[in-house]
Formats: structure tokens, C-alpha cells, sequence
């Protein structure tokens, strides 16, 4: 979702800018969109005398902030909930199922933990593209997902405490 905004930076002689809530200020200049990073636009703020250009600039960081706060929630609440359904599997399931011949637990938990796996395969992936992940931690992150208590680990390891 983009929120078009038409102004001009004194120093840049900006025509248009695009305010993305993920990807950083973007700006249309000489035909071409370019992104700003967010250091970029801390010294917009600082440099610029227009009020109006200042509070954009506020508003898209704060905007930034908060779709990249609420991701990392999201992807920490579906790392929690797959690790606990893989133990849950791995530990209460199973052993009902092979032990005790009660295989319908498998099938409960076994469903939810099959959903949450995919989500967060999405969600590592999702990770990997916002913080600017190495392939290498894409990988690990995902290698955990296979491993008990594995995203315990990555989220520690890997992920910013909110």
C-alpha cells in the first residue's frame, strides 16, 4: 500500500514521493524511483525547513516502524506455536498414538502443526527479505524448523527482541 504525496525537497528538487510502510522512502526522480534508506531520511528531517515535508517524513518512518514491529510479532507468534505443536507431536501425540492406540491425536495436532510448519517457512522467508537476512541465515532458520526446540533457537538467535 503506497500513500502518493506530492512535494518538493528544496535541496533535491523532488517531484513525487511514494511513501511505502516497508520498503523505505522511495522517490521519483529523473524517471526513475529510488530507494532512501532510513538514515537518508533522519537527515531530511534534520535539513529540511518545511514543516509539512518534516511531518511526512516522521509520519513514514513511524509507519515503517510499526509494519516491521508488527511482522517480527507475527512471525515470533507462529515460530512459538510451531515449536510447540512439533513437541507436542513429537512427545504427547505419538506416543499415544504407537503406545497406547489413540491415533486421533496425531491427526488434531498433526494437521495444526503441518499449517504452522508452511507458515513459518512463509514467515522465514518474510524475515529474510525485511532484516536483510544472509541466505546463509535463511537456511539455519529454516533447518530449525525441522529440529525440536529449533525456533526456540532462531528466534534468539536471529530475530530483534521487541
Amino acid at each position: 500500500m503506497h500513500l502518493h504525496v506530492e512535494f518538493k525537497f528544496p535541496f533535491l528538487k523532488l517531484k513525487k514521493c511514494l511513501l511505502q510502510f516497508n520498503k523505505g522512502l522511495t522517490i521519483f526522480k529523473n524517471g526513475k524511483f529510488t530507494k532512501i534508506e532510513n538514515q537518508f531520511i533522519y537527515k531530511l528531517i534534520k535539513r529540511s525547513k518545511n514543516p509539512l515535508e518534516k511531518l511526512l517524513c516522521y509520519v513514514n518512518l513511524q509507519i515503517q516502524n510499526f509494519a516491521m514491529d508488527t511482522s517480527i510479532k507475527i512471525f515470533k507468534i507462529v515460530s512459538f506455536l510451531e515449536a510447540i505443536s512439533f513437541l507436542l507431536l513429537l512427545f504427547i501425540a505419538m506416543p499415544l498414538k504407537y503406545i497406547w492406540d489413540m491415533p486421533e491425536y496425531v491427526r488434531v495436532v498433526g494437521m495444526a502443526h503441518g499449517i504452522l510448519f508452511v507458515l513459518y517457512l512463509f514467515g522465514a522467508y518474510w524475515m529474510y527479505e525485511k532484516l536483510n537476512w544472509s541466505f546463509k541465515v535463511l537456511g539455519i532458520v529454516m533447518i530449525c524448523s525441522v529440529l525440536p526446540f529449533g525456533p526456540f533457537y532462531a528466534d534468539k538467535k536471529y530475530l530483534p527482541s521487541a
